[in-house]
């Protein structure tokens, strides 16, 4: 993985936890399905960690506004544990 994919990993990480981490989050990214929250990466790790992950970016590339353009990057295919490596970040 490249540098620069693992930045853009990490920011799309961000914009997942950002409304379930701050008060300021816009409404429409805290009313987000309950499939496509932060939450529901929390419990997993390894395939389904990473199967979850690219389920919800390809769901959060067709809403509608800036949500959708936010998560129209390319799903990449990662290397195995890169997206658990990232999400498993301390606090």
């Amino acid at each position: 993985m490249s540098c620069f994919e693992y930045v853009e990993q990490l920011t799309l990480l961000l914009f997942l936890r950002w409304p379930t981490s701050s008060p300021s989050a816009a409404p429409q990214a805290r009313h987000r399905a309950a499939g496509t929250r932060w939450k529901a990466l929390v419990p997993l790790d390894g395939p389904k960690l990473e199967d979850k992950y690219r389920d919800i970016l390809e769901k959060l590339a067709l809403k509608p506004g800036m949500l959708g353009v936010i998560f129209r990057a390319p799903v990449r295919d990662s290397q195995p544990g890169a997206v658990e490596a990232a999400h498993r970040q301390p606090d």
